[in-house]
């Protein structure tokens, strides 16, 4: 008798405990050996004892069927409804009675006489007809019966290890086998119905595009599936079904993904590194593996690398060999490997989801398919790992999809017109267009801009008016102010080995920024005076103006505005709350290129080593330009950074160190940092645009803060200052007129776009947190680390039998990597731990959650978030129980910038912290 669908029914408080239970759910659920074993009460999974010892037996080898119902239980004598999970024993017994025998009358007048109009399949081993089976209390339901081709490939082997295989495993994703025929030479197997046919059609043949959240979905059921065989639950040993590929996923009525065809497959023990060795390679061309095929050693991660082919169907909308294209070309495996390698990921999506994809997720699911083709199994990684990593792609497309996105589609579809270093004579549309060119169009022109209108400076006037008149100061008043040049006052990035250092000091009630020269550039003293005080005279509120400065005996020293939020590079590039807004960004070019077109204005526009160091904040977090670089030194380090990739072309031809020209090449740079999060090479910028891969350029944290005009704006000007001919770069003043119509929130402080609080902060109040959780909400890892040595952590390894002698060597090998790992985790060497924890989990041994709590906190401590995130979320689904990893991801949901999230995981941890007291 086949196995119906859990049905979703509500039982009487009368039916609470016991026998009574367990016969009123196989009333329900026509299902003999089932038994309830979990009741769900809020969002945490409890444990219910059973009293009927003849269950206990089986508790080890339960099978996960469904919710199947509603009951109530008393607790504290109240009504609480939970809801029963029920589990299908696998017995000896139960595996009879979920595969029926059919005769051939049955099979042939279910099929019309295998009609060939109720075919709906065919491949090596014959044909797949849709049938109708009558039961025996008078219905009717839709099979897929696939009967043997007498002249196939494929023979009795393949057949009785389908039904053996199929028996043994019941999961809601994979097939589920109902019966089978073996009459009169006929072999024939009888499947649950799939209405919506198998993914490779979907995807090639069917001509309905899948969405790529549907895609998405899809592949998460899969890799449940292929998870759950790997994970041996049920057969006590792992399966290799050896035959992943996207023809053998099948799509019920709700287009639920389900693994098929297990005629290939191999049952081995969980933790062997070798499963099966045989020189018959068995396999699809196009998803085996390598590795498989080369030596014919099979392990579960044979199946890792074909499921990471499906990864890149579902993502390019191809087959996994296609003959009729071109040789480098017919390999999608080696076609999307070598654009991957190339930065051309954009240019392998189907083009009916491009506009869908959020570059968050993209990035990591690109990540783990392409982990998936590592040509060395051991690199791949276990299809837990990947379960973990796809549910996070579709928590960051769903967050990416419930947002408002810019208008009017995906930065990354548009036709972008602005990047050759040629002139157009003619005019320049800045407009994106919608249209997919073969080629980018790229002219334009900054100069071109109307300048008849310049922004005034607004914000500060009035407190740089209230500045001293530039004074020369003497030795002794910076030594008292520095408190004797003290190490604590430093505050150059480079700190004591800065060519020239950096103080913070007090001169008359005012914060200063002392500069003081280790070794002096100015051979003439009056050379250094007279460029002091022609830079003193600059009095404007986008620099961090220079008060005074001090030249006695052989010490030479400037003084300025001391400027207390840092620099832009650390909000650029090392920031900790949270990255740089778009508003806040826009806002920071706006101000530069107003800083250098007032010096240049006033003769200075010459600027030595402009680079996001010298971009300093103020009090009020406004962007400011530090005037130091206005001074002719030349003890900084080389004029345009120790990276020669930095430097204006015309470096390299005539020798020029400093130019306006050159400056403004400087300010390009910095936009390319502003636009990409990260110190970006020009030249790799541009093979960016050209490729048409913006989505690699933008930072993916900006997604959703800006509209396509201002981002192909942005772009623009950034390509314009870039040129490499230094005649056709624009000067500042039409920098500032082509940036001030970006800055659209010009009500909001900077204060508040960089998340400062002139007050104290607020402390956030969360109930019955914990000293780990209250470490987390504090971002303190140093705490973390050192009660994540101390606290208790369900761990270890536990099994249910004793293992073979071969097993028992193989785990005291692996134990032995864990705790090398555990070292190196108490010592503070993260890397060592993550590499070691890594090899325990790729080994396929029982991982248990203080592991991936532990290989979390190593992976934050080397700023590897998105890695840390997905091993919290591991812990969590092994042990639900716990708060640890909870709070884990509560941190490094901080780390991500998703605070909002963050407090509600901590709110969620504090939660059962409490209910897990309230139970003791």
């Amino acid at each position: 008798m086949m196995v119906q669908e859990p049905l979703l029914k509500t039982l009487n408080r009368d039916d609470v405990g016991g026998k009574s239970v367990i016969t009123k759910i196989k009333s329900i659920g026509g299902v003999e050996n089932v038994i309830p074993i979990l009741i769900r009460r809020g969002k945490r999974l409890r444990k219910v004892t059973i009293r009927d010892e003849r269950f206990q037996v089986y508790f080890k080898v339960l099978t996960w069927v469904g919710f199947i119902g509603f009951y109530f239980i008393p607790a504290e004598k109240k009504l609480i409804i939970a809801t029963v999970c029920v589990f299908v024993m696998e017995t000896e017994m139960s595996s009879v009675q979920l595969c029926r025998v059919f005769s051939l009358d049955e099979i042939l007048s279910a099929t019309q006489n295998f009609d060939e109009a109720l075919v709906v399949g065919e491949g090596g081993f014959g044909k797949v007809y849709k049938g109708t089976i009558n039961v025996e209390n008078g219905d009717t339901f839709v099979v897929a019966i696939k009967r043997l081709d007498s002249r196939s490939n494929q023979g009795a082997p393949e057949f009785w290890a389908e039904i053996k295989m199929l028996t043994k495993l019941r999961h809601c994703n994979l097939v589920s086998l109902i019966g089978y025929c073996n009459d009169n030479s006929e072999m024939i197997l009888i499947y649950e119905f799939m209405p919506h046919g198998t993914l490779d059609g979907h995807l090639k043949k069917y001509g309905s595009s899948m969405s790529w959240v549907q895609r998405l979905k899809t592949s998460i059921g899969a890799a449940r599936g292929l998870h759950y065989l790997h994970t041996g639950t049920s057969t006590q040993h792992g399966v290799i079904h050896r035959d992943v590929k996207s023809s053998n996923i099948l799509l019920d009525k709700d287009y639920v993904a389900k693994i098929s065809d297990f005629g290939l497959s191999k049952i081995g023990p969980t933790n062997a590194q070798c499963t099966y060795v045989n020189t018959l390679v068995r396999g699809t061309f196009g998803y085996l593996d390598p590795e498989y095929f080369l030596t014919g050693r099979l392990t579960r991660k044979s199946d890792v690398f074909a499921f990471g082919v499906v990864l890149f169907e579902l993502l390019c909308g191809r087959a996994a060999l296609d003959r009729s294209l071109d040789e480098d070309e017919c390999s999608l495996v080696k076609w999307a490997h070598e654009s991957i390698e190339k930065g051309k990921v954009y240019e392998i999506i189907d083009s009916d989801i491009k506009n869908q994809i959020s570059r968050k997720c993209l990035k990591v699911f690109v990540q783990i398919a392409d982990r998936c083709l590592s040509s060395e199994s051991r690199k791949r990684p276990t299809m837990a790992e990947i379960l973990v990593a796809l549910e996070l792609t579709l928590t960051l497309q769903n967050k990416f999809d419930s947002r408002v996105k810019p208008t009017p589609g995906v930065l990354s579809v548009i036709r972008w017109p602005f990047i050759s270093p040629k002139v157009d004579s003619g005019q320049n549309d800045r407009k994106p267009s919608m249209i997919n060119k073969d080629t980018i169009e790229h002219s334009s022109s900054l100069k071109e801009d109307p300048l008849n209108h310049v922004p005034e400076i607004d914000g500060g006037e009035s407190d740089t008016l209230k500045l001293p008149a530039f004074k020369e100061y003497k030795f002794d008043q910076l030594r008292s102010a520095t408190r004797g040049f003290s190490v604590e006052n430093i505050v150059s990035k480079d700190g004591e080995k800065a060519p020239n250092v950096v103080y913070k000091g007090k001169l008359e009630d005012r914060l200063v920024a002392i500069k003081r020269f280790n070794k002096s550039p100015w051979s003439d003293t009056r050379q250094f005076l007279d460029e002091a005080k022609a830079v003193g005279q600059l009095r404007s509120p986008r620099l961090a103006n220079l008060l005074g400065c001090c030249y006695e005996e052989n010490e030479k020293m400037l003084v300025a505005e001391f400027m207390p939020h840092q620099t832009l590079s650390k909000y650029l590039f090392h920031w900790e709350n949270q990255p740089l807004k778009w508003a806040m960004r826009i806002r920071v070019a706006l101000y530069l290129a107003q800083a250098l077109d007032y010096c240049s204005s006033e003769g200075q526009s010459l600027y030595h080593d402009l680079n996001a160091y010298k971009v300093l904040f103020d009090q009020e977090c406004n962007p400011r330009l530090s005037s130091f670089g206005l001074m002719k030194s030349r003890q900084d380090g080389k004029n345009y950074g120790m990276d020669l990739t930095f430097r204006p072309p015309e470096y390299f031809t005539t020798g020029i160190r400093v130019t306006a020209e050159g400056v403004i090449y400087s300010f390009g740079t910095i936009l390319l940092d502003l636009l990409s999060g990260k110190h970006i090479n020009p030249r790799t910028a541009f093979d960016l645009i050209e490729g048409k891969n913006f989505q690699w350029l933008i930072d993916s944290y900006l997604e959703g803060q800006f509209s396509i005009d201002d981002a192909t704006e942005l772009i623009r000007i950034a390509c314009s200052c870039l040129r490499p001919e230094f005649q056709e770069r624009p000067n500042a003043k039409s920098i500032v007129s082509a940036l001030t119509p970006l800055q659209k929130q010009t009500d909001t402080s900077s204060l508040k776009l960089l998340g400062i609080s002139k007050e104290p902060t607020p402390e956030i109040h969360i109930s019955n947190l914990s000293p780990l959780g209250n470490a987390c909400l504090r971002m303190d890892l140093t705490a973390i680390h050192e009660i994540l040595e101390n606290i208790g952590y369900r761990g270890g390894q536990q099994f249910t039998d004793e293992p073979s002698f071969p097993m028992w060597v193989q785990l005291q090998d692996a134990l032995k990597v864990k705790k090398l790992g555990d070292r190196a985790f108490q010592a503070k060497d993260f890397t060592t731990a993550i590499e070691c924890y890594t090899s325990f989990v790729e080994n396929g041994t029982n991982v248990s959650p203080t592991m991936y709590v532990r290989r979390c906190l190593s992976y934050m401590m080397i700023n590897k978030m998105d890695e840390a995130l997905r091993d919290a979320i591991q812990a969590e689904v092994i042990d639900p129980e716990r708060s640890t990893a909870l709070y884990l991801q509560a941190a490094c949901l901080f780390s991500l910038g998703m605070d909002k999230d963050a407090h509600e995981v901590l709110k969620e941890a504090a939660s059962l912290d409490s209910e897990t007291k309230g139970t003791k």
